[in-house]
């Protein structure tokens, strides 16, 4: 089985590379890309409680304008190991890790009992898929928005990525968040390929993600039935999309699911 990463290309290349230990072959296309725009990192750390990190994106964001020492030692907060791991590879000390998901956020941070009656600021992207703002504000807790990137969106398949789904040279698809979801399938229907994506298998990082691929195919099957009770009829008898959602949201479990597939 050959597997379509649509990451963006940091993220597919540390992908690929776990993928390919394991004896999994990846096919690198990714869908979206990420500028950073060099922030203004003017903030002081001495009025700021903290920091808080979605993605990695938003580190790599942040360190284009490099990080000062006293920013190091501010408590940082992120989303999972993956982006723990490339905090701790900037240089900072303080790092407390959420479940996978930024809706794990506020538990973690309400629980480190901070204290300091300071906002933290949260390095994020152009899109929030969580408002943690809201969901912090509702404990109590003052969050700052910092972008640090944005992520720019493929507006077309490549012809060679098109070819390969029509050759069979792709078998599989990776699916990392409900926007690229969303923007995986609507590139498919522009692309006349329909019957191809039904055919894939399709592996995503978590729930919302399977959930929010499985709604936009719904959607467009219904949309192209007559909206009648013939047509919902037809609807219901159309072939659904194979959706594996990993037993954890993170990369090594999505590479489980693959590696159990494969048995």
């Amino acid at each position: 089985m050959s597997y379509w990463i649509t990451r963006p290309l940091d993220d597919a290349k540390r992908l690929s590379e776990l993928m390919q230990a394991e004896g999994l072959t990846p096919v690198v296309s990714p869908l979206l890309d990420v500028d950073y725009p060099c922030p203004d990192l003017g903030l002081v750390p001495a009025q700021i409680g903290g920091l808080i990190a979605t993605s990695r994106n938003g580190l790599r964001g942040a360190a284009v304008t490099s990080f000062s020492p006293e920013w190091l030692d501010l408590p940082l907060f992120t989303v999972g190991e993956g982006s723990a791991d490339l905090a701790r590879r900037f240089g900072f000390r303080d790092i407390r890790v959420g479940a996978g998901r930024a809706s794990s956020l506020p538990d973690v941070i309400a629980s480190a009992d901070l204290d300091t009656g300071l906002p933290l600021v949260h390095l994020c992207g152009d899109v929030q898929a969580f408002d943690l703002k809201a969901a912090l504000a509702k404990q109590g807790v003052e969050v700052c928005g910092l972008q640090t990137y944005r992520i720019v969106e493929a507006t077309r398949l490549t012809d060679k990525l098109i070819s390969e789904l029509k050759t069979g040279g792709i078998t599989a698809v990776v699916l990392m968040s409900p926007r690229t979801a969303r923007l995986y399938h609507r590139l498919m229907v522009e692309a006349e390929l329909e019957d191809i994506m039904q055919g894939l298998r399709h592996f995503c990082l978590s729930d919302a993600v399977g959930a929010a691929l499985a709604t936009v195919y719904r959607e467009s099957v219904v949309s192209e039935t007559v909206r009648d009770e013939a047509g919902a009829e037809a609807a219901e008898n159309q072939e659904t999309l194979t959706i594996s959602v990993a037993r954890q949201p993170t990369v090594e479990s999505v590479i489980e699911a693959m590696l159990a597939s494969e048995r």
